[in-house]
């Protein structure tokens, strides 16, 4: 992992001393189907998910309605960079697309974990209708002044608790049990409040971390449990509906307006076409996921009660208030207060 990171510090190295007083060659070279402009696409999930489909999509999408000039590669389960390591990639204009958990961004504009809350969205809809908000574009601007461009927000299904140790019914249940998350600060102090700990790890070490009990269990989609077999490692799930997951599609910001008009606007309403597919598919998945959780595995399923919820969100309110210098006074009180 180190010798990979230095590798990826060498090539951001590279093409930014390329890039000085270069024009962008994309906008001046006149691409062909036997020359098509090549262009990576990142993701730390495996062929199969909804986020790796709807990236194929994309990608079919896009050569077909270029006619061929341009090729879209994907690159999942983090064979090429973990999508952490995309994001630096993208400033570099190294890689050309990734769609990451926005609590994995709070160290590059760490207003983005007001998208991260817990128990603040009632269902996928409620989340959808801020995601594509006002608001919520208004919060990823700042990923602007990084030279990322945010075209989407893509979801991997509303997370849910597994673990090996008991069934999470209501607060006292989250006591002592180390849980793995996706990241960010918000999520992590959350069960911080509820008396677990936060501990982050890549999905490509969980599988064997939840079997040798160096996490007791994650705060994840009924999906991503089905996709990566982590059920195999594991005893109880306790349904939640608590946690959206935000996935936000980031591209390089000047290679993007770089782009010829007409080719950006293309790819703008193909990536809309295909965030339709993505959120429907997620939400269509969370059902079958998890049906399919409750009969064809050995976990014990239950579901956590509407009062044990409303009782679970007053417990992590005050850690709402912690972010208020984060993500702004004003932006926190109209999450908080559905004003979007």
């Amino acid at each position: 992992m180190k010798i990979h990171k230095v590798l990826l510090t060498v090539f951001i190295i590279i093409a930014l001393l390329l890039s000085v007083g270069c024009s962008d060659k994309q906008t001046e070279s006149k691409y062909t189907k036997e020359n098509p402009m090549v262009l990576k696409f990142v993701l730390d999930n495996p062929v199969g998910h909804i986020k790796t489909q709807a990236a194929q999509k994309f990608a079919d999408l896009v050569y077909e309605r270029s006619k061929g000039t341009i090729k879209v590669e994907l690159y999942p389960s983090g064979q090429l960079y973990s999508e952490l390591e995309a994001v630096d990639a993208i400033q570099a204009n190294v890689v050309n697309f990734v769609a990451i958990y926005a609590g994995k961004l709070g160290g590059h504009a760490p207003n983005v974990q007001a998208m991260c809350f817990p128990f603040i969205f009632n269902d996928a809809q409620d989340f959808y209708k801020f995601a594509d908000s006002a608001l919520a574009k208004e919060i990823m601007s700042s990923l602007k002044k990084i030279d990322l461009e945010p075209l989407a927000v893509w979801d991997q299904g509303f997370a849910h608790y597994m673990n090996a140790k008991r069934p999470i019914k209501g607060v006292e249940d989250f006591k002592g049990i180390k849980f793995r998350i996706a990241g960010g600060q918000a999520a992590s102090k959350a069960l911080g409040a509820l008396g677990a700990t936060a501990i982050t790890l890549a999905p490509a070490e969980l599988y064997t971390a939840l079997q040798q009990g160096a996490v007791d269990g994650i705060e994840i989609s009924a999906s991503n449990i089905k996709a990566y077999k982590w059920y195999e490692v594991s005893k109880y799930l306790s349904i939640s509906h608590s946690l959206p997951s935000p996935n936000i599609l980031l591209t390089n910001k000047t290679w993007w307006e770089g782009l010829p008009a007409e080719t950006r606007k293309m790819m703008e309403e193909t990536i809309k076409e295909v965030t339709a597919f993505e959120r429907e598919g997620s939400v269509a998945l969370d059902v079958a996921d998890i049906d399919f959780l409750k009969k064809e595995t050995k976990l014990i399923v239950n579901e956590i009660s509407a009062e044990n919820k409303d009782k679970l969100r007053e417990v992590v309110k005050p850690v709402y208030q912690e972010f208020e210098n984060v993500v702004g006074k004003e932006v926190l009180a109209r999450v908080l207060a559905k004003d979007y």
